[in-house]
Parts: C-alpha cells; structure tokens; sequence
C-alpha cells in the first residue's frame, strides 16, 4: 500500500466510525419568558404595528451570548426587543443528547396588543 492509499483508507476509517446524522434539537423559548412591550411613544406617533429581525447566539447553559440586529421597521421596537432578550432565558440546542452553542435568527412582529415571535430553525 503507497502513502496515497494508506491515506486514504485512514479517512474513509475516520468516516465510518462517524455517524451520518446526528440527532439535533433547536434553541427553545420558555413560555415563560416576557414578550418584548409595543412602545407607548410609537402609539403617540400613530404606529400600531412593525417587525424586528435578530440574529442571537445562545450557549449550552441556555444564556444568551450575543445578538445582533439585522432590521427594524422602527428603532424603538428594535430597542425594546434588544433590552427584552438580554433578560431571557433559553433552552439550548442539543446534539445528540449534549447541550450546545447554536444561533437562530427571531423575527418580532409587533401590534399595539402585543408581540408574536418567530425562529427560522
């Protein structure tokens, strides 16, 4: 066996002992946790309604590591909702069992009754 075959069958070794998918389970949101409030300042300015996109990162303990804001239909409901999440607690995604860091992005639909949020995963 050459140098070229011997690594080859060493990766295709690595490869088998390897499973083909791994069971994985996404980020929770406790029901629990506060929804981020409509701001009282829009309503004066006649907004009712409006939309915020987040992209957060949370560890396997549950806590959110880092967030970043990817739009917002207004800057006061992306405020509220950066303040909300940083007091949040989360279920962490789980491969195969084990807790683990993952990212999701959430989409925060507001109307003046309340707001509804969203992951992608």
């Amino acid at each position: 066996m050459n140098a070229r075959s011997s690594l080859l069958f060493a990766a295709l070794l690595a490869v088998a002992g390897t499973p083909a998918l791994a069971a994985f389970e996404s980020i929770k949101i406790p029901s629990d946790n506060e929804l981020p409030r409509f701001p009282i300042t829009l309503i004066a300015d006649g907004i009712t309604a409006g939309q915020v996109v987040v992209a957060v990162s949370v560890n396997p303990e549950g806590k959110l590591d880092d967030l970043l804001v990817l739009g917002y239909s207004h800057e006061r409901l992306a405020s509220e909702v950066t303040a909300t999440l940083k007091e949040w607690r989360f279920i962490p995604a789980r491969l195969d069992g084990q807790a683990v860091g993952a990212r999701t992005e959430l989409h925060i639909d507001f109307t003046v009754q309340g707001a509804v949020v969203t992951s992608n995963i």
